[in-house]
């Protein structure tokens, strides 16, 4: 359960979330970076790093079962969406209102939880198993 070892791969990332919708990763200019072959939380290490195009530098990412939370560098919180088999890198990114400095969602993409910049916890209400994006008009009060 521990490993044997770590095996160093290419590329340099600040922050990087592994979940069923891959590897993701924050490099240190707040570019993103998802892992190709490694979506549905396959244990290989995947085949090369693709560059996914982001509205702003981002510093944290948290990868969960297709879909992947993420805060900007401004502290504004976003989702990626239509992470699937056959769209790994997904089809676009939905900003969710309220502001956090740190964002972590679970491995079934239905619990997320944060911290702002005072350092205050929050967890996201109104995620459903079936949608797993933010509902409408339910906002995170950050």
């Amino acid at each position: 359960m521990l490993g044997v070892g770590w095996d160093q791969l290419d590329g340099k990332l600040k922050y990087v979330s592994t979940g069923k919708a891959g590897v993701w990763g924050v490099n240190a200019a707040g570019d993103v970076f998802h892992r190709l072959g490694t979506y549905g939380g396959s244990a290989g290490r995947g085949v090369s790093w693709v560059q996914v195009q982001v509205p702003s530098a981002f510093k944290v990412i948290s990868s969960g079962d297709d879909v992947v939370w993420a805060v900007t560098n401004s502290d504004s919180i976003l989702v990626r969406t239509g992470i699937t088999v056959d769209t790994p890198v997904g089809k676009e990114w939905v900003v969710v209102g309220g502001g956090l400095s740190h964002i972590s969602v679970s491995s079934n993409g239905n619990l997320v939880w944060g911290v702002n910049s005072a350092s205050n916890i929050y967890r996201r209400a109104g995620i459903n198993e079936i949608d797993l994006t933010p509902q409408r008009g339910n906002t995170c009060h950050a």
